[in-house]
């Protein structure tokens, strides 16, 4: 064969083009590679960076629109607390929307009740304030002496601070603001349009909330991911329903039993105690603290000898750890036992969220928030982190 006939013979084995080809396609192949993941980086970071600003705003807009969303929670917790009732009076024909109405009005004659039974002592002790600080002043003047020695200390050393500041100051101009009385006039009024708003959307959440939901259900059995979904809202508006109520059949029971302990121990207006007690309790942890120092505060301007001043908390801190340590995990079973980190969490930001009305819907937030997550595959890992 001629020399000249094959045309590759005189190419380098390296620079032949079929092999050139090769490598420049696995080059390009390598660098959109890279280029995807740096694009796939890039987007998962975008991501989270979206979803922290959609946290950040959700967050936002509950703290700014407590006035309108506080009165919904509390009527939606209410009408779930009060449904059973409603469903019992309609096993005997009786109209959700009569039904409802007795219900609700069953309720505020029975709080109405047990406001005027506990105003006349709350009243009482209000009145009593500086009696009482006296009289604790005086029991306590062994601790009260050796602090104030520490006290003066203190003010000596304050003052030789203070004293080059204090010359040439300029006089101060105070505004002065509303008085005491004014400023509960108006946070009277704000509550009692509160009270009113949260009774009027849980009457018509007893009347309509259930015919709603199940329409809510048979438009989203259509598909299958709605079939589950309203699988779940059944399950969390049942389960939050079976929770309020064995919390505060709970609840209920403590203030009687402390109520009855008070009467037997000869502390002045049990009644009024018991129900602190079973009011605070909805309150985990800071409202037994609160109980016990209210007791103890009481005990001791009524009582003289300390074993009978130390008796009547120490009672109600059997009664609460018997409460919080047995009787509710018994009782509500291990579906419903929260974290009691999760349940201080949640404490700690709806309180700043809402103020007090946050602190007392707090576990059950809480807790319709474990039910919706231990209901959906997608979020059962987190559910350790509640409970």
């Amino acid at each position: 064969m001629n020399e000249s006939s094959d045309p590759d013979r005189h190419i380098p084995a390296e620079v032949k083009p079929a092999e050139v080809k090769k490598d420049d396609t696995l080059s390009l192949k390598s660098g959109i590679a890279q280029i995807n993941a740096r694009l796939l980086k890039s987007s998962h970071l975008e991501r989270h960076i979206l979803m922290g600003l959609l946290l950040l705003g959700i967050f936002y807009t509950i703290y700014f629109a407590r006035g309108l969303l506080l009165p919904i929670v509390i009527a939606l917790l209410l009408a779930a607390l009060l449904q059973p009732a409603v469903s019992f009076l309609a096993r005997f024909k009786i109209p959700n929307t009569i039904a409802a109405i007795l219900v609700i009005l069953l309720m505020v004659s029975v709080v109405l009740l047990v406001a005027y039974r506990i105003a006349a002592p709350a009243s009482e002790w209000f009145d009593r304030r500086p009696y009482l600080v006296n009289q604790l002043e005086y029991k306590l003047r062994s601790f009260k002496n050796s602090l104030e020695e520490a006290k003066e200390t203190t003010k000596k050393i304050e003052k030789l601070t203070n004293l080059a500041d204090e010359e040439g100051e300029p006089g101060e101009v105070v505004v002065k603001g509303p008085s005491l009385s004014d400023q509960i006039m108006d946070r009277m009024k704000a509550t009692a349009v509160m009270v009113g708003i949260i009774l009027v959307l849980t009457y018509f959440l007893l009347s309509r909330g259930r015919p709603t939901l199940k329409h809510m259900a048979d438009e989203m059995n259509e598909t299958g991911q709605g079939k589950k979904w309203a699988r779940i809202m059944v399950k969390v508006q049942r389960e939050v329903a079976l929770y309020l109520v064995t919390i505060s059949v709970i609840n209920l029971s403590l203030g009687v039993l402390t109520a009855a302990a008070m009467a037997l121990l000869k502390m002045p207006n049990p009644i009024l105690w018991g129900v602190v007690a079973m009011t605070f309790n909805f309150v985990p942890y800071l409202g037994a603290i609160m109980t016990t120092l209210i007791i103890g505060t009481v005990s001791l301007v009524t009582f003289n000898e300390w074993p009978q001043i130390l008796l009547p908390p120490l009672v109600f801190l059997c009664f609460t750890a018997l409460e919080g340590q047995f009787v509710t995990p018994t009782i509500v079973g291990n579906r419903l036992q929260l974290n009691p980190i999760a349940v201080i969490v949640s404490l700690l930001f709806w309180g700043w969220i809402w103020g007090i009305g946050g602190m007392v819907i707090a576990v059950p937030i809480l807790a319709a928030i474990k039910i919706v997550i231990t209901s959906t595959d997608e979020l059962k890992a987190f559910g350790a982190m509640i409970g």
